[in-house]
């Protein structure tokens, strides 16, 4: 699959020295399948850094990865494990293990894409802009503790949604 990477400089080459540390996932190359997404991030850090910014593009096989002997991190919901590794990465005196891959799965985004016709684009637009998925950070709300159900039926309440199929 394709995927995309915004940036203030144009990137032809991933190097991971390269990156900076205690990002929400630790030091890495953060990718997007979604080009509008690193359009808009490349904007942003364009404007920091007085550039118009780039959109590097590059092809991904996750099959490459899980073979080879790259750490791999897979969240496969928003709990408390994943809060904690967002956590630990944004504490600048964490020692927290880098993985070369860190990947989430998004059921949220795969059932607007199932219930709604949605397209990918727009499901993942609805969700990752949602006060919903904000305030799944949030240690006094506990939302993180939820099972993903549960947030998607807070996400369709927030988006005046009230009759999923």
């Amino acid at each position: 699959m394709k995927v995309y990477h915004g940036s203030y400089i144009k990137v032809d080459k991933i190097d991971l020295s390269k990156c900076k540390p205690n990002k929400d996932f630790g030091k890495g190359f953060y990718v997007t399948k979604f080009r509008n997404h690193a359009e808009e991030w490349a904007r942003i850090i364009g404007e920091k850094y007085g550039t118009d910014g780039f959109v590097s593009e590059f092809e991904f096989y996750e099959s490459d990865f899980t073979k080879s002997i790259c750490k791999i991190k897979h969240f496969d919901a928003y709990n408390e494990e994943w809060l904690d590794f967002v956590v630990e990465n944004r504490d600048k005196k964490s020692e927290t293990p880098t993985y070369e891959i860190v990947m989430i799965s998004e059921p949220i985004i795969e059932k607007l894409i199932v219930d709604f016709n949605f397209d990918e684009e727009k499901a993942t637009n609805l969700f990752f802009d949602s006060d919903t998925y904000s305030k799944l950070s949030d240690t006094e709300l506990k939302l993180y503790e939820k099972n993903w159900a549960e947030v998607y039926q807070l996400l369709l309440n927030e988006l005046n949604i009230i009759n999923a199929p």
